[in-house]
């Protein structure tokens, strides 16, 4: 295929996805969409047999080496190699619902000539991680309902003239995507794709659950110390608000029979605050040179 027939590219980030790949490459390969695309994987060193695998379908296999690993670098570098004028970034572990899943992403950008974005839903695998299933509820509600999320590129498509002006921040820790959307022109649209929906969970492991709050912590330091970005949590609630979030999980394990889930969350609970204390006196002293007046935004993304 010829380099000026390509619409689209999509760009797909991948580090030890043997468990999701396969699916997420089949269903991405037989969508609906009348127009043109590529796919394009940015692997940055799967140990495992990812490589193999994603060698049986029609893409673009690329190796990153970069240390320390930067979720903004994967995706700027799967930028620049697209020959797309839109760039669709999807995680290895979202798998597409259904064949109008690009169509229904594409939309918004096609409709409307001052849409510069567009993201879509994210719908948890019921029963693999109970706290990230109610968190998704949320984040991306049913019916009509306004997201909490502002943004997400594990399902998202962009207009590649505004990733050229706009890239992602490559520092980072964690969040690229909140602080791509909190620092963002107002004048370019970001439009909810509701209906471009996909399967999105992580496990429920200890070292995801360490590693993920740890990265929060030190991204949140990040965002005030070095951008002036209020963090992923907003304003500060009182101890009553916190109390009665909390207890909405609870309730939510009990009516979805997770009653696993209802004993170990205080656990969990516990390992969150830990690791989040941990990730900000890491944030701390690596941003101490740093010191903004942080700018409320008003766009939390977190719960």
């Amino acid at each position: 295929m010829a380099v000026k027939d390509i619409d689209i590219s999509i760009v797909i980030r991948t580090k030890n996805e043997e468990s999701s790949i396969a699916r997420v490459l089949e269903r991405v390969s037989v969508q609906s969409y009348p127009g043109n695309y590529e796919i394009i994987i940015i692997d940055s060193g799967s140990t495992d047999r990812t490589a193999q695998i994603v060698s049986g379908f029609a893409v673009n296999f690329q190796v990153i080496n970069k240390e320390p690993f930067s979720y903004g670098y994967a995706l700027n570098y799967g930028q620049k190699l697209s020959s797309g004028r839109i760039i669709v970034f999807l995680s290895a572990h979202c798998v597409p619902v259904d064949a109008q899943w690009l169509s229904n992403l594409l939309a918004p950008l096609e409709k409307d000539k001052h849409a510069g974005a567009a993201y879509g839903r994210q719908l948890p695998v019921k029963g693999v991680n109970p706290v990230e299933e109610f968190e998704l509820g949320i984040f991306f509600p049913q019916g009509n309902l306004p997201p909490k999320a502002v943004f997400s590129n594990a399902n998202c498509a962009i207009r590649k003239e505004i990733l050229e002006q706009h890239p992602f921040n490559e520092e980072i820790a964690y969040g690229e995507d909140f602080l791509w959307r909190n620092k963002l022109p107002a004048d370019i649209g970001v439009v909810y794709a509701r209906d471009a929906q996909v399967y999105h969970s992580h496990p429920s492991s200890l070292r995801y659950w360490v590693n993920h709050h740890q990265r929060i912590g030190m991204a949140g330091q990040y965002l005030q110390r070095v951008e002036g970005v209020e963090d992923f949590y907003g304003r500060k609630g009182s101890w009553l608000r916190k109390a009665l979030s909390r207890l909405r999980y609870m309730v939510f394990f009990i009516r979805k029979g997770y009653l696993k889930a209802f004993f170990v969350f205080p656990a969990l609970e516990l390992i969150r605050s830990i690791f989040y204390v941990r990730g900000v006196k890491i944030g701390k002293k690596k941003y101490a040179g740093y010191s903004r007046k942080i700018v409320c935004s008003g766009q939390n993304n977190l719960l």
